[in-house]
């Protein structure tokens, strides 16, 4: 019987996540910005027409603002992907198996331990600010 793979380092398994993140962004911000587009000019109660957007602007309009969502995606994708292989890693070796609640729970928790550090560093900012 073979053995298993050895297991990837933490710079592999951030690395893979975060630009996993990035291409995902990449294919979902042109339809982000779009309906970004076609809800402000609904709440200005005018009109959208994609095609007269591109007509105008031109196909790299869509995604205008890309690098704003690429930087986020490089920490946010990084950090909540990363840790859920780790989490997920971790409990395979203490329980044995990783059946299918076993990873929404680890979902949730690598998720939850994402939004909690990305609260506290927002808050220690906030305050940062309002104190100068």
């Amino acid at each position: 019987m073979a053995s298993p793979p050895p297991p990837m380092s933490m710079g592999v398994t951030f690395g893979s996540a975060g630009l996993g993140g990035v291409l995902g962004w990449g294919v979902v911000h042109p339809f982000n910005t779009i309906a970004v587009r076609a809800s402000l000019a609904a709440a200005h109660n005018r009109t959208f027409s994609l095609a007269s957007m591109l007509k105008k602007e031109g196909f790299l309009s869509v995604y205008d603002g890309l690098s704003a969502g690429l930087a986020r995606q490089v920490i946010y994708a990084s950090s909540r992907f990363g840790l859920f292989e780790i989490f997920r890693d971790k409990l395979h070796v203490y329980r044995g198996k990783t059946d299918f609640p076993a990873r929404v729970g680890v979902g949730a928790i690598s998720g939850e331990f994402h939004s909690v550090s990305t609260r506290l560093v927002t808050r220690k900012s906030v305050k940062r600010l309002t104190l100068s």
